[in-house]
């Protein structure tokens, strides 16, 4: 779109979305729509993923990933689900960290070099949804860092968060520190 607002066009249709639930999508799904959606650094790429819509509360995403050229409209579908996750896109444009409710992955934006960084116990979240880790890539798209809760939050005795290091190019994630967690006898 123009700065004048000209130029609209639809990125994703109905029949897209409904291919990327395909085979993965639960029956009684009402829906599956973008979840989580960022233009990549420096391009007309749309990136985003998908969630299951229900009747009812909770999260259900498919763990894909997906770019949409907003110039030729050529949509990639890059991870199908189950693949892919919670996605944060490095600050050069090059690649993507994609996280899951027990681990984390990078690969380059097309989706080669898919490499499992670090996997860690689910978080139990006493809800609807699952618990993704949010990695956060240096300023120079050279490293990630997380912070990984434990796995039962209300545990006794509390267990501390971790911290990780996550080097891009794909060698081990390293432990960096701790945080313990102080709940003020709020259960």
């Amino acid at each position: 779109m123009d700065a004048s607002g000209d130029n609209q066009r639809l990125l994703v249709n109905i029949e897209d979305l409904n291919t990327i639930g395909g085979g993965v999508r639960d029956p009684s799904a009402v829906a599956v729509t973008p979840y989580q959606f960022e233009w990549v650094p420096g391009t007309h790429l749309l990136a985003f993923n998908t969630q299951q819509i229900f009747q009812g509360p909770g999260l259900s995403f498919l763990d894909d990933f997906h770019l949409v050229d907003a110039d030729s409209l050529e949509l990639k579908f890059v991870l199908l689900p189950g693949w892919g996750g919670s996605f944060t896109l490095s600050p050069d444009g090059k690649k993507v960290a994609l996280a899951t409710p027990n681990n984390i992955s990078t690969a380059n934006l097309d989706g080669t070099n898919y490499t499992q960084v670090m996997t860690y116990t689910p978080v139990i979240t006493y809800g609807d949804y699952r618990f993704y880790a949010s990695p956060v890539w240096s300023a120079d798209s050279q490293e990630l860092r997380v912070a990984i809760p434990p796995a039962d939050p209300l545990a006794e005795p509390a267990q501390p968060t971790t911290i990780w290091l996550i080097p891009a190019d794909g060698s081990n994630a390293v432990q960096t520190g701790s945080v313990d967690a102080v709940t003020n006898g709020i259960p």
